[in-house]
């Protein structure tokens, strides 16, 4: 994936766990940390939580996990997991996905500091990126990109708002930002609050320049 220009670097900074780890971590669930403390590991990637508990669906299962999460949080590592969302996508019910996507225990994601979906058809090129739980910014929404040979994703397409807003004779209102952003005729409350938020950040950085201020509705051009 990344050459062999980068084998003595793999070596040196790379560990990798082989199959399950020994204990069922919701059961066990000092081990995380004791495992990425053996492997003088600061970063553990787990592939997935499937092989990490046994019963994801219980929140007994989900709670125990949790405190392994939390456990090797506190203990100085941080902690990146692999998760696979329902057989039954619940997008339907509203037209876009959400974090109940994910399967399992409600404590999988209530304990978790950030959760991305990736959305998309196995082996799908071109997937969807939604950030839906964010503990600062929220990241996209946008379309990535996978290179399966090199083992990479890079942004296929992101709506630039500062382009639009160039480009409308009018402005850019929040309303408008969010359809784009969001591909909905009809952008919720929230979806509108995190557009006016984008908008303000480029106006924060001198890049667009407030023509005016209504209802939570804010009309913007290039500065």
């Amino acid at each position: 994936m990344v050459g062999e220009g980068w084998r003595s670097e793999l070596d040196d900074r790379l560990a990798v766990w082989q199959g399950p780890p020994p204990y069922d971590l919701a059961k066990h669930p000092t081990m995380l940390l004791t495992l990425a403390r053996e492997a003088g590991a600061d970063t553990v990637v787990l592939d997935s939580l499937k092989d990490a508990a046994i019963g994801l669906a219980d929140d007994e299962v989900g709670a125990g996990y949790n405190r392994a999460r939390q456990t090797a949080i506190v203990g100085g590592v941080q902690v990146i997991e692999l998760h696979h969302s329902r057989k039954i996508s619940s997008a339907g019910r509203t037209g876009k996905p959400g974090i109940d996507e994910l399967y399992g225990s409600t404590w999988l994601t209530s304990g978790a500091g950030s959760v991305i979906l990736l959305t998309g058809a196995p082996g799908d090129p071109i997937v969807n990126l939604a950030h839906l739980k964010q503990p600062g910014a929220e990241v996209g929404p946008f379309k990535v990109i996978h290179d399966h040979d090199a083992g990479r994703s890079t942004i296929w397409h992101a709506t630039d708002l500062l382009a639009v807003a160039t480009a409308a004779k009018s402005g850019l209102t929040a309303f408008d930002a969010a359809r784009l952003l969001f591909e909905v005729e009809k952008p919720t409350t929230a979806e509108k609050e995190k557009a006016r938020r984008k908008l303000e950040k480029l106006t924060r950085q001198g890049v667009l320049r407030l023509i005016r201020e209504g209802d939570k509705t804010v009309n913007l051009t290039a500065a």
